[in-house]
């Protein structure tokens, strides 16, 4: 970095101060759309659920950290301010200037020559502009200041994402982005059009409910999933985060979601898991929770302690199979939604217009539609998600053995009391005939779980003084 000559006084830092104030204000001040007196309630109402969000979370993480200098904080934000650098939300650094990608030939040199910039970088740029100033702040208090800088911008990042997604439409923004909707759906997945909107406009709808810290209801994980490689789900899901920037994090592996030492994530609105691999079946449950928790405590890196987070990111993903294939459990898959994405590569036979309908459409537009106070936009689709989910489901192995047993056949005769058929010789049965070893408690699971379906010859489990016996249900015969 080249220096200035200019010595960075305290009137200086107030007018860059000021001038920041000033640019802020333009782009609040900026004329809305929706100049009514209904608009301008809900912007208000948005505004104070971001703050309420914000105070809530900062009493999850509260610091007891020592305080930054007012001088080092001034410093640090001259210091941002006269270099054109930026913090995003993500904690990374940017010139603001600066080109993201050379398109010409000239430009190349001028791209290659960039600076690479981290929290490294700026703290040792600072450290260095202090002993050139002759400033009198400590390295300590600078890395203070600029962790004390990075909250506030990060916070004020968000809002300037978000916010305009939060704002509400007008008749004619709400009307386009129905079509945009169905037009995408229908030239994107092979799962029914409606029910896929349905579950992309219920992930928007729970970001920015989560934003706000309000109540969700039917936590859903959309799945896009497609046996092609390079068919277009990933450049799809990518774009439809794109309106939240750096707020939409990722990608990222399943398992680090369920990770207990993993905290950080937990903040960013949306995460990206891109080929979603095998998850571990204890794993399952930790999954399910983590979708549907509003907070959850991890342990401190580098010491014994635990710290709180509020749940505030939604999941997204692609995969190559089925949520079915993936995250193994025999309750059902209810909080995930497989949506089967059309293969646009041409070379193998897709269809071309897949990757048309993904470069077409306004995803900022989409995102704005849906209402953030509105009802649950899945919730008129029920049933048609929990039919895609039974579909995509592989049959359980206890069911279909339970469904084609003959209980008259010796075997089952052997077990059986007055009162009912053995539990744990049931269980043994069922390994033999099956070829399919499982636990007799995940055995018992199964059986609470199935003996309601009428097609399933027992009643519920009844104990007796010679253990756990399954009754035989009424017409059922029995020897």
């Amino acid at each position: 970095m080249t220096t200035t000559d200019q010595v960075i006084t305290y009137d200086t830092i107030t007018a860059i101060t000021a001038e920041d104030d000033a640019r802020t204000d333009e782009i609040t001040s900026e004329p809305s759309t929706f100049d009514t007196k209904e608009s301008d309630t809900t912007a208000a109402r948005i505004s104070n659920d971001l703050e309420a969000a914000d105070k809530a979370d900062a009493v999850c993480r509260k610091s007891v950290e020592t305080q930054p200098s007012d001088a080092a904080v001034a410093f640090v934000r001259a210091f941002l301010a006269e270099c054109d650098v930026e913090i995003l939300f993500d904690g990374s650094l940017r010139h603001a200037r600066a080109p993201h990608s050379a398109t010409t030939t000239a430009e190349i040199a001028g791209f290659l020559d960039q600076e690479d910039i981290n929290g490294t970088w700026l703290l040792d740029e600072l450290v260095g502009e202090t002993q050139v100033r002759r400033a009198k702040i400590t390295k300590s208090d600078l890395a203070r200041a600029v962790r004390a800088v990075t909250r506030d911008t990060q916070r004020a990042r968000r809002k300037d994402i978000v916010l305009p997604l939060l704002m509400p439409t007008s008749d004619a923004q709400r009307a386009a982005a129905a079509v945009g909707w169905a037009r995408l759906a229908e030239a994107v997945f092979e799962t029914e059009p409606v029910l896929a909107t349905a579950c992309l406009q219920h992930f928007i709808w729970q970001v920015k409910r989560k934003l706000l810290n309000l109540e969700i209801q039917h936590h859903l994980m959309p799945v896009v999933w497609s046996p092609v490689q390079g068919g277009g789900k990933t450049t799809f899901v990518r774009r439809l985060l794109a309106p939240l920037a750096e707020l939409a994090t990722g990608p990222v592996l399943l398992s680090d979601f369920t990770d207990r030492r993993s905290g950080d994530i937990y903040r960013f609105p949306a995460l990206f898991v891109d080929d979603m691999e095998q998850i571990e079946v204890k794993l399952v449950p930790v999954l399910k929770s983590l979708v549907t928790s509003e907070g959850l405590r991890r342990r401190k890196l580098g010491t014994s302690m635990s710290e709180g987070h509020r749940q505030q990111t939604t999941l997204i993903g692609t995969a190559n199979i089925a949520i079915d294939g993936l995250v193994a459990d025999a309750t059902g898959n209810r909080r995930f939604a497989s949506l089967a994405f059309r293969n646009g590569k041409a070379e193998t036979g897709g269809d071309p217009t897949v990757w048309k309908a993904v470069d077409a459409t306004d995803y900022g537009l989409l995102w704005r539609a849906v209402d953030v106070f509105g009802e649950a936009p899945i919730s008129s689709h029920l049933p048609a998600l929990v039919a895609l989910q039974e579909a995509g489901r592989p049959p359980d192995p206890v069911l279909t053995w339970l469904r084609n047993l003959d209980v008259d056949a010796s075997a089952v005769r052997n077990i059986t009391t007055r009162h009912g058929v053995r539990a744990k010789g049931l269980h043994l049965l069922f390994c033999e005939q099956a070829s399919c070893w499982i636990s007799s408690n995940a055995f018992a699971e199964r059986m609470a779980l199935h003996v309601a379906d009428p097609t399933v010859p027992f009643e519920p489990k009844v104990e007796k003084e010679y253990g756990i016996i399954y009754p035989l249900k009424e017409g059922v015969s029995a020897a």
